[in-house]
């Protein structure tokens, strides 16, 4: 009988006593914080701060709150909805760009340690993230979701490079450079899109890349399987050649000579034909793979040197953490070059070798 009485149920919460999380968006508001948070609307009608919906549809709430820690506005935030919040489901946190110049490690510290959220939650910036919580995308219920979908490591999406929770916070104390997604809301107010990164170094952003410059310091930075090339048609320019990545792996190997930087080590590309629109569209009697590989190589060699080169003018930060291969492989020359690396770095020497494999062919040879 007491085996019987132990093993019932003594603990529960009825689902529509909990209010679903889906998104977090957060940003600096004077001496404190703006919050809104997007959840599942399992009840009818909605408390003060709610923007009104329909049952089982998606709602917005917000909550201002001067006050530097985040924990106080979250928690006047439950005042404002119906039932106890659940915030292991979260999409994505979306962070304001004004409270990222300002610094996010509290936020971040507070998000870590909850025991009811995930590390692993994908994080972007916005500067407007609140209003970024209410744009409603065609066919979706969340915009949270829509969001983490859009910054997805797919070929469908092209992206490069994601973050989440855990590895700002890893780079915040490893006081590496994390790159974060920047999520713009279009001109028509109705859309949105993934517009470039921004640098984090010790919890504040302190520069940004585009998209292009973005794919280039991804390729460097980590193995990747997704991303694109371009050119004209070899010879005669009247066409386009295209080539989707399918993977991409690099080592780099920094030194230093005569008082210089030089990024060396290598990038290796591999990838499919994507579209061939040369003459009548057909590779044979007009060019060879090997010569479209060698094609391929120049152009991604180029990109690489040129854009790196320009990031490092601009923002004067080690984006690819060249430091971190420093003490860990040349721990003798680090401690040598240490006082002058942030004045070398703003100007190095690029000497990468890059390499295009074009695999998956097709029926030509």
């Amino acid at each position: 009988m007491m085996t019987f009485l132990l093993s019932s149920c003594w603990d529960f919460q009825r689902m529509r006593d909990r209010m679903f999380i889906s998104g977090i968006a957060v940003d600096k508001e004077d001496d404190g914080y703006i919050v809104g948070v997007e959840s599942l609307n399992l009840h009818s009608g909605g408390g003060a701060g709610q923007q009104q919906g329909n049952e089982n549809e998606s709602k917005v709430t917000i909550e201002k709150v001067n006050y530097q820690s985040i924990e106080i506005p979250l928690h006047s935030l439950q005042t404002k909805v119906n039932g106890d919040p659940f915030y292991s489901n979260i999409q994505v946190l979306i962070i304001g760009k004004r409270q990222a110049e300002d610094g996010i490690s509290g936020i971040i510290s507070h998000f870590l340690r909850d025991p009811d959220m995930r590390r692993t939650t994908p994080v972007v910036f916005s500067d407007n993230p609140i209003d970024l919580m209410k744009v409603k995308q065609k066919d979706q219920r969340f915009v949270s979701e829509y969001i983490k979908e859009l910054i997805k490591l797919t070929e469908e999406t092209g992206r490069t490079i994601t973050t989440d929770i855990g590895s700002i916070s890893r780079a915040i104390h490893e006081n590496n450079i994390e790159f974060i997604p920047n999520i713009k809301i279009q001109k028509n107010k109705h859309e949105i899109e993934v517009n470039g990164t921004s640098l984090l170094k010790k919890g504040k952003i302190v520069g940004s890349l585009n998209e292009h410059e973005t794919t280039i310091v991804a390729y460097l930075k980590e193995n990747t399987e997704s991303g694109s090339l371009h050119m004209d048609c070899p010879q005669s320019g009247n066409g386009s050649v295209s080539m989707d990545m399918i993977h991409t792996s690099s080592s780099l190997k920094p030194r230093v000579e005569n008082g210089a930087l030089i990024i060396g080590g290598h990038l290796k590309a591999k990838g499919y034909l994507a579209e061939y629109t040369c003459g009548n569209g057909s590779i044979q009697g007009k060019t060879t793979l090997h010569k479209l590989e060698n094609e391929f190589t120049e152009i991604l060699k180029k990109d690489v040197y040129e854009k790196l080169a320009t990031i490092y003018k601009r923002t004067g930060e080690d984006v690819l953490n060249l430091q971190s291969i420093f003490e860990k492989d040349q721990p003798k020359t680090w401690e040598k070059i240490k006082p002058e690396f942030a004045d070398m770095v703003k100007s190095p020497i690029i000497d990468i070798n890059v390499s295009v494999d074009l695999i998956l062919k097709g029926t030509e040879s």
